[in-house]
């Protein structure tokens, strides 16, 4: 601060001594600036309108009449469908036929999707997936397609396209902001003279600081494209240099709202990435724990029975069991109203389990994971997914339904926002202290808050339901995601999870079963990835607006201070301007 005051005073100093120097510079910046302006503006409208970028090409397929198809995709669909990746219009060809995948190891995968007429790999039938090279025969239906390379000229071609087409660099557009900014700043203080204060030099430099911290934290992350934020920052530049020209006591201020707006901008990141990051870490404390636990003792070579497997936390198993068949045997008399979801069932820590994450839900449709708390209630959904009590406990068998409960997105972070790209026969998965139940999706549904029949136990059945807010940011309904226990299914890796994922995607509409009071029907549902919205969360509990306002401030109590600070600020602000006129 010192250091600043002391060049102010000898710039003012030297200013006044030489106050042609001064009528000199306001002449060049005059016709330095539009020229700056132009060139910042410029490098981010052309980098803009580059987007979308021309696809990257890993290979082709040669068909048996000569044509070359390119793999453009990480995940290939080939098919006779118009929508397939690779569009193969033979009458042997199934709509979705295959998929061929490329992983981050640059090696290749071919998966049959339940095609008609078959799918080989160099005469080689294939069952489910095979690895596949360079100089492969695949033939699909009959229909043989040879799996080749780029050529040279290809690659070169499309490099040169890539090259013209990439963003440009975004340091030389903050460098050349920030020179308007010093700039902007000298020639404010020339303008002032006797009268600045440093009040001035102090907002430019915070904000030229927080401009090149902003970049810092984003190309940590890998991002490459700074456009919208140039423009940001160089409005924001003109707003300082309007508030400096004529209410210098306003600039701090005025770089409030600036630290306000950026921190609304960068909050739904910033909720994801956190959300994200405690949920991995539950779900690692989870799975540690989980292993820590006694396993079944080894058998013994003998003729009598093998002993019954020593079970992590045997009481609450079997609270659990006993739990799961009297609210069978009741009919579920419990569910008398919604309410009944928010109570936890069974106190956890009175059977010694003292951590409050009961399972993890893992859906690599979603590329999910979210642990799952006992009880819906308002500080558990807030934190990841909850078991509605009066369902089954997670543990499966005949004659059970666990619902698990989850936001449609909240405030950022991501939940089941996304929940309408599951698609019948995905897989979720629910891993418990004792044991991972694999489920397959069977069927969605749409229904009414009230509609407490569509959760009901359903006689010999082993379902697991999923249940959150439709439509999307409102509460006037419940997207449900009905899933079978796959008792045949073998242990998969997430990784493994997420190519089945990727190369049984179909982008076709939902065909969703809609219950109301009119009977039932069937409605399509786009399957589209949704942005996330500034008033997330905000309907996703039962009440009036006061009280999900109230449930805004108590989550967000940050952010809603910052917004009383920029509502007063900006009071205060026209209030004497409208004094001063």
């Amino acid at each position: 601060m010192e250091i600043l005051q002391g060049l102010l005073d000898n710039l003012t100093a030297l200013l006044a001594a030489h106050p042609l120097a001064g009528e000199w510079y306001m002449a060049f910046v005059r016709f330095l600036f539009p020229a700056l302006a132009v060139l910042i503006l410029y490098r981010a409208v052309r980098s803009l309108l580059r987007i979308p970028h021309t696809p990257e090409n890993w290979g082709q397929l040669s068909l048996p009449n000569g044509t070359s198809l390119p793999l453009t995709h990480w995940e290939n669909i080939l098919g006779r469908s118009k929508t397939a990746d690779i569009y193969l219009n033979y009458p042997s060809i199934s709509r979705q036929h295959a998929a061929l995948c490329r992983g981050e190891d640059e090696n290749w995968t071919l998966y049959d999707l339940g095609s008609k007429g078959g799918t080989a790999v160099n005469g080689e039938k294939v069952a489910s997936s095979v690895p596949v090279k360079l100089g492969d025969t695949i033939t699909l239906g009959g229909v043989p397609l040879i799996f080749l390379p780029q050529t040279v000229a290809e690659r070169e071609e499309q490099e040169a396209k890539r090259r013209a087409e990439r963003p440009a660099a975004i340091w030389p557009s903050f460098l050349w902001l920030t020179v308007f900014q010093v700039l902007a700043c000298l020639q404010l203080l020339v303008a002032a003279g006797t009268e600045a204060t440093i009040a001035i030099p102090l907002a430019f430099l915070g904000l030229t600081v927080l401009m090149w911290l902003y970049y810092a934290a984003l190309r940590a992350t890998r991002c490459v494209g700074f456009e919208m934020e140039t423009i940001a920052f160089f409005l924001s530049t003109l707003s300082l240099s309007i508030t400096a020209s004529s209410a210098q006591s306003s600039l701090f201020k005025q770089f409030l709202a600036i630290l306000l707006g950026l921190a609304l901008l960068i909050q739904p990141t910033a909720a994801q990435w956190w959300t994200s990051t405690r949920n991995a870490k539950t779900a690692a404390q989870f799975a540690a724990r989980a292993e820590a636990q006694p396993t079944a003792p080894a058998a013994e070579e003998t003729t009598a029975e093998p002993p019954e497997p020593e079970r992590a936390y045997p009481e609450l198993y079997a609270a659990m069991q006993d739990y799961n068949a009297e609210i069978y045997a009741g009919g579920q008399s419990g569910l008398t109203d919604p309410f009944a979801y928010e109570e936890a069932p069974l106190d956890l820590a009175a059977y010694g389990y003292d951590d409050d994450v009961l399972a993890v839900l893992w859906i690599p449709r979603l590329n999910l994971e979210l642990p799952v708390y006992l009880g819906a209630s308002r500080e558990n959904l807030a934190k990841g997914a909850a078991l509605l009590g009066q369902t089954s406990m997670p543990l499966g068998g005949e004659n059970t339904n666990t619902v698990i409960a989850a936001h449609r997105g909240y405030y950022g972070a991501e939940m089941l926002r996304n929940v309408q790209q599951i698609q019948v026969g995905d897989k979720i998965q629910l891993t418990t202290p004792w044991e991972t139940l694999i489920y397959r999706v069977s069927e969605l549904k749409i229904i009414d808050p009230s509609d407490i029949n569509a959760v009901l136990i359903q006689p010999g059945r082993d379902l697991l339901t999923l249940s959150t807010c439709h439509p999307y940011t409102r509460n006037s309904q419940r997207y449900l995601v009905i899933a079978e226990h796959d008792t045949a299914a073998a242990d998969t890796t997430k990784e493994e999870d997420l190519q089945e994922s990727a190369a049984t995607w179909d982008e076709t509409p939902r065909q969703v079963t809609v219950e109301d009071a009119g009977g039932s029907s069937i409605a399509e549902v786009a399957p589209q990835a949704l942005t996330p919205l500034p008033g997330e969360g905000s309907a996703e509990s039962e009440g009036s607006a006061i009280s999900n306002t109230m449930i805004w401030l108590e989550n967000n109590a940050l952010w809603a201070g910052l917004v009383v600070i920029a509502a007063a600020v900006g009071i205060m602000v026209i209030w004497k301007k409208h004094r001063e006129d």
